[in-house]
């Protein structure tokens, strides 16, 4: 990982050193791939969640599968849907996921302020994949790669020895964030599971979020106050 990469992930990489060292085999991995194939995101945004969610402000973290694994074409030029934050996109005609999810925000009696999730990554919400990374139309291309990094990652977001918090909510939508629920310490965290919007979309059924975002703004309020809820 480049000095670059170091500053701009600021507390989130020096209050997780180790586990982003951990990163140099494959950020060379990372390098032959995009030279060969086509991945998405662009590589300046692999990190972005990080870089746009406020470590300090931490209060919930949704885990997805991985980055969109299409693109949409502007001025001729291909854009991929991915832009490093979970279920984000920047197009004009949004991804069924995404759909989806402002679908069930605006069920959820809040409004849907932007479609790039800024607003939710601004107020503390880690929006992460199990996978930073795909290769254009081939799902799950990128999982394995991913996993020692994710696996670190969770098991030390859940302690609070290292975000000097708890009370953390984890939203994990699809069984590949589900996997994950045994590496999160029950003790200091509250866990909300729901099944993924993407495979809702592919079945053409209405997606069962179970009221995640209702359910976690209850929790903040007992803990924090209602001043402290999240705007979805």
């Amino acid at each position: 990982m480049t000095q670059e990469n170091k500053d701009k992930l600021g507390k989130w990489y020096l209050n997780h050193k180790e586990v982003f060292d951990s990163l140099d085999d494959l950020s060379t991995i990372l390098g032959g791939l995009y030279a060969t194939k086509t991945i998405f995101p662009e590589p300046h945004n692999i990190f972005r969640a990080f870089h746009e969610t406020p470590y300090n402000e931490l209060k919930c973290i949704i885990i997805g599968q991985e980055p969109h694994t299409t693109s949409y074409w502007k001025e001729g030029k291909e854009i991929p849907h991915a832009n490093g934050i979970a279920f984000s996109s920047d197009s004009p005609v949004l991804p069924k996921s995404l759909e989806y999810i402002k679908e069930a925000i605006i069920k959820s009696n809040h409004l849907f302020i932007d479609q790039d999730l800024l607003h939710l990554a601004h107020q503390g919400v880690l929006l992460l994949n199990t996978a930073l990374t795909v290769e254009k139309n081939i799902p799950n291309a990128h999982k394995e790669l991913w996993f020692p990094f994710i696996y670190k990652l969770v098991s030390q977001l859940s302690k609070p020895k290292y975000t000097g918090t708890s009370g953390l909510v984890w939203i994990l939508m699809g069984k590949n964030a589900r996997d994950l629920k045994h590496l999160i310490d029950l003790k200091y965290n509250y866990v909300l599971e729901c099944q993924h919007p993407a495979s809702a979309a592919y079945s053409g059924l209405e997606w069962d979020f179970k009221n995640c975002f209702n359910q976690c703004n209850d929790i903040i309020a007992g803990l924090n106050g209602i001043r402290d809820i999240i705007y979805w």
